[in-house]
Protein backbone atom coordinates (compact mmCIF):
# COMPACT_ATOMS: atom_id res chain seq x y z
CA UNK A 1 0.00 0.00 0.00
CA UNK A 2 1.28 3.46 -0.90
CA UNK A 3 2.40 5.60 2.05
CA UNK A 4 0.95 8.62 0.28
CA UNK A 5 -2.58 9.97 -0.01
CA UNK A 6 -3.29 11.09 -3.56
CA UNK A 7 -6.12 13.59 -3.84
CA UNK A 8 -8.04 14.06 -7.10
CA UNK A 9 -8.70 17.48 -8.60
CA UNK A 10 -12.46 17.11 -9.23
CA UNK A 11 -15.06 15.18 -7.26
CA UNK A 12 -17.53 14.14 -9.94
CA UNK A 13 -18.32 14.31 -13.64
CA UNK A 14 -21.58 14.31 -15.57
CA UNK A 15 -22.77 15.20 -19.05
CA UNK A 16 -21.65 18.79 -18.55
CA UNK A 17 -18.13 17.78 -17.52
CA UNK A 18 -16.24 17.60 -14.22
CA UNK A 19 -17.25 19.62 -11.17
CA UNK A 20 -16.54 20.16 -7.49
CA UNK A 21 -18.95 18.67 -4.98
CA UNK A 22 -21.02 20.95 -2.73
CA UNK A 23 -19.12 19.16 0.06
CA UNK A 24 -15.94 20.91 -1.02
CA UNK A 25 -15.53 24.14 0.90
CA UNK A 26 -15.49 27.43 -0.99
CA UNK A 27 -12.95 29.59 0.88
CA UNK A 28 -14.28 33.11 1.37
CA UNK A 29 -11.46 34.45 3.52
CA UNK A 30 -8.74 35.87 1.28
CA UNK A 31 -5.95 35.47 3.84
CA UNK A 32 -6.78 31.81 4.41
CA UNK A 33 -6.99 31.22 0.67
CA UNK A 34 -3.56 32.78 0.18
CA UNK A 35 -2.02 30.60 2.92
CA UNK A 36 -3.48 27.45 1.40
CA UNK A 37 -2.32 28.43 -2.09
CA UNK A 38 1.16 29.14 -0.74
CA UNK A 39 1.39 25.68 0.81
CA UNK A 40 0.19 23.95 -2.34
CA UNK A 41 2.62 25.81 -4.57
CA UNK A 42 5.67 25.72 -2.27
CA UNK A 43 5.86 21.93 -1.93
CA UNK A 44 8.29 20.06 -4.21
CA UNK A 45 7.24 19.17 -7.73
CA UNK A 46 7.50 15.41 -8.32
CA UNK A 47 6.04 15.09 -11.82
CA UNK A 48 6.88 17.92 -14.18
CA UNK A 49 4.43 18.20 -17.06
CA UNK A 50 5.02 20.68 -19.84
CA UNK A 51 2.13 22.64 -21.24
CA UNK A 52 -1.23 23.56 -19.83
CA UNK A 53 -4.76 22.17 -20.02
CA UNK A 54 -8.06 24.00 -20.65
CA UNK A 55 -10.14 25.00 -17.67
CA UNK A 56 -13.37 22.96 -18.00
CA UNK A 57 -15.17 25.51 -15.81
CA UNK A 58 -14.22 28.32 -18.20
CA UNK A 59 -13.26 26.96 -21.65
CA UNK A 60 -12.98 30.51 -23.00
CA UNK A 61 -9.88 31.04 -20.82
CA UNK A 62 -7.86 28.75 -23.06
CA UNK A 63 -5.05 26.54 -21.79
CA UNK A 64 -4.36 27.87 -18.31
CA UNK A 65 -4.35 24.88 -15.92
CA UNK A 66 -0.98 23.35 -14.89
CA UNK A 67 -0.88 19.56 -14.79
CA UNK A 68 2.18 18.53 -12.76
CA UNK A 69 2.11 16.83 -9.35
CA UNK A 70 3.47 18.02 -6.01
CA UNK A 71 3.93 16.43 -2.58
CA UNK A 72 4.75 17.30 1.00
CA UNK A 73 5.83 13.73 1.73
CA UNK A 74 2.38 12.70 2.95
CA UNK A 75 -0.11 14.00 0.42
CA UNK A 76 0.15 14.22 -3.36
CA UNK A 77 -1.89 16.72 -5.38
CA UNK A 78 -1.92 18.18 -8.85
CA UNK A 79 -0.71 21.72 -9.48
CA UNK A 80 -4.25 22.38 -10.66
CA UNK A 81 -5.39 22.35 -7.01
CA UNK A 82 -3.78 25.75 -6.41
CA UNK A 83 -5.22 27.11 -9.66
CA UNK A 84 -8.81 26.18 -8.76
CA UNK A 85 -8.39 27.46 -5.21
CA UNK A 86 -7.03 30.78 -6.42
CA UNK A 87 -9.50 31.20 -9.28
CA UNK A 88 -12.70 29.75 -7.78
CA UNK A 89 -12.04 29.48 -4.05
CA UNK A 90 -12.29 25.66 -4.15
CA UNK A 91 -10.41 24.20 -1.19
CA UNK A 92 -8.66 20.84 -1.35
CA UNK A 93 -10.50 18.01 0.38
CA UNK A 94 -11.11 18.51 4.09
CA UNK A 95 -8.48 16.04 5.31
CA UNK A 96 -5.77 17.77 3.27
CA UNK A 97 -6.83 21.19 4.55
CA UNK A 98 -6.66 19.86 8.14
CA UNK A 99 -3.19 18.48 7.39
CA UNK A 100 -2.06 21.87 6.04
CA UNK A 101 -3.45 23.66 9.08
CA UNK A 102 -1.66 21.22 11.41
CA UNK A 103 1.59 21.97 9.56
CA UNK A 104 1.12 25.69 10.23
CA UNK A 105 0.59 26.35 6.51
CA UNK A 106 4.33 25.77 5.98
CA UNK A 107 5.16 23.20 3.31
CA UNK A 108 8.56 21.52 3.04
CA UNK A 109 10.51 22.91 0.12
CA UNK A 110 12.91 19.96 -0.06
CA UNK A 111 12.45 16.22 0.47
CA UNK A 112 14.81 13.23 0.15
CA UNK A 113 15.23 11.92 -3.39
CA UNK A 114 13.78 8.52 -2.46
CA UNK A 115 10.62 10.22 -1.18
CA UNK A 116 10.27 12.23 -4.39
CA UNK A 117 10.79 9.14 -6.55
CA UNK A 118 8.23 7.16 -4.58
CA UNK A 119 5.76 10.06 -4.79
CA UNK A 120 6.22 10.25 -8.56
CA UNK A 121 5.45 6.53 -8.86
CA UNK A 122 2.35 6.95 -6.67
CA UNK A 123 1.15 9.98 -8.63
CA UNK A 124 1.34 8.13 -11.95
CA UNK A 125 0.17 4.77 -10.62
CA UNK A 126 -3.37 3.44 -10.33
CA UNK A 127 -5.66 5.29 -7.97
CA UNK A 128 -5.99 3.71 -4.56
CA UNK A 129 -9.28 3.04 -2.81
CA UNK A 130 -11.28 6.11 -1.89
CA UNK A 131 -11.32 6.89 1.83
CA UNK A 132 -14.43 5.65 3.60
CA UNK A 133 -17.19 8.17 4.23
CA UNK A 134 -19.51 7.80 7.20
CA UNK A 135 -22.25 9.75 5.43
CA UNK A 136 -25.02 7.96 3.54
CA UNK A 137 -27.92 9.09 1.41
CA UNK A 138 -26.61 12.64 1.03
CA UNK A 139 -29.42 14.90 -0.26
CA UNK A 140 -29.44 18.62 -1.04
CA UNK A 141 -32.37 21.04 -0.77
CA UNK A 142 -33.04 24.59 -1.96
CA UNK A 143 -35.14 27.01 0.04
CA UNK A 144 -37.57 28.28 -2.60
CA UNK A 145 -39.84 30.11 -0.19
CA UNK A 146 -41.61 33.15 -1.69
CA UNK A 147 -41.19 31.79 -5.19
CA UNK A 148 -37.39 31.75 -5.28
CA UNK A 149 -36.12 29.51 -8.12
CA UNK A 150 -34.08 26.44 -7.24
CA UNK A 151 -31.03 27.86 -9.03
CA UNK A 152 -31.26 31.10 -6.99
CA UNK A 153 -32.59 29.91 -3.63
CA UNK A 154 -32.90 31.71 -0.34
CA UNK A 155 -30.66 29.04 1.19
CA UNK A 156 -29.09 25.61 0.75
CA UNK A 157 -29.63 22.69 3.11
CA UNK A 158 -28.68 19.04 3.18
CA UNK A 159 -29.45 15.80 4.98
CA UNK A 160 -27.41 12.66 5.41
CA UNK A 161 -27.40 9.56 7.59
CA UNK A 162 -24.70 8.29 9.89
CA UNK A 163 -24.51 4.97 11.70
CA UNK A 164 -23.01 5.31 15.18
CA UNK A 165 -20.78 2.72 16.79
CA UNK A 166 -23.84 1.63 18.77
CA UNK A 167 -25.59 0.71 15.54
CA UNK A 168 -28.07 3.58 15.80
CA UNK A 169 -28.89 5.34 12.55
CA UNK A 170 -28.98 9.13 12.88
CA UNK A 171 -30.13 11.72 10.36
CA UNK A 172 -27.92 14.81 10.23
CA UNK A 173 -29.49 18.10 9.10
CA UNK A 174 -27.23 20.92 7.95
CA UNK A 175 -27.50 24.37 6.37
CA UNK A 176 -24.92 26.39 4.44
CA UNK A 177 -24.14 29.48 6.49
CA UNK A 178 -23.06 32.92 5.17
CA UNK A 179 -19.43 31.80 5.42
CA UNK A 180 -20.23 28.95 2.98
CA UNK A 181 -19.67 26.32 5.68
CA UNK A 182 -22.08 23.52 6.51
CA UNK A 183 -23.40 23.58 10.09
CA UNK A 184 -26.14 21.83 12.03
CA UNK A 185 -29.67 23.17 11.71
CA UNK A 186 -33.11 22.54 13.15
CA UNK A 187 -34.76 24.01 10.06
CA UNK A 188 -36.11 20.69 8.77
CA UNK A 189 -37.63 19.76 12.11
CA UNK A 190 -39.13 23.23 12.64
CA UNK A 191 -40.50 23.30 9.11
CA UNK A 192 -42.18 19.93 9.59
CA UNK A 193 -44.15 21.57 12.42
CA UNK A 194 -45.01 24.98 11.00
CA UNK A 195 -44.58 24.63 7.21
CA UNK A 196 -43.08 28.11 7.04
CA UNK A 197 -40.58 27.30 4.30
CA UNK A 198 -40.62 25.43 1.02
CA UNK A 199 -37.61 23.11 0.69
CA UNK A 200 -37.21 21.25 -2.62
CA UNK A 201 -34.64 18.56 -3.29
CA UNK A 202 -32.08 19.44 -5.97
CA UNK A 203 -29.27 17.52 -7.70
CA UNK A 204 -25.75 17.71 -6.31
CA UNK A 205 -24.56 19.49 -9.47
CA UNK A 206 -27.10 22.28 -9.01
CA UNK A 207 -26.15 22.70 -5.34
CA UNK A 208 -22.52 23.02 -6.44
CA UNK A 209 -23.43 25.67 -9.02
CA UNK A 210 -25.30 27.70 -6.41
CA UNK A 211 -22.30 27.60 -4.08
CA UNK A 212 -19.93 28.58 -6.89
CA UNK A 213 -22.13 31.54 -7.80
CA UNK A 214 -22.37 32.69 -4.20
CA UNK A 215 -18.58 32.58 -3.92
CA UNK A 216 -18.13 34.46 -7.19
CA UNK A 217 -20.52 37.19 -6.08
CA UNK A 218 -18.23 37.85 -3.12
CA UNK A 219 -15.09 37.82 -5.27
CA UNK A 220 -15.84 39.58 -8.53
CA UNK A 221 -12.20 40.75 -8.65
CA UNK A 222 -10.79 37.19 -8.81
CA UNK A 223 -9.87 36.17 -12.34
Amino acid sequence: MSPFRVTPVFDAVDGDGPYFSPDRRRVLDGAERARLVSYLTDAPLVVRAHGLEPDPLDPSAGRVVPIGFQTDGVWIWQEAAAYYLRRYGIAPEDDLVAHIEAAGYSAPTQLPREVLDAAADAALGPAGPAPSDVRRDLRYFANVTSGRPADDPGGLLRQWHQTWHTGDDVRVDQICDPGLRWRSTGAFVANARNGEHDFVEIPQRLAARVLDRWWAEEHTDVR
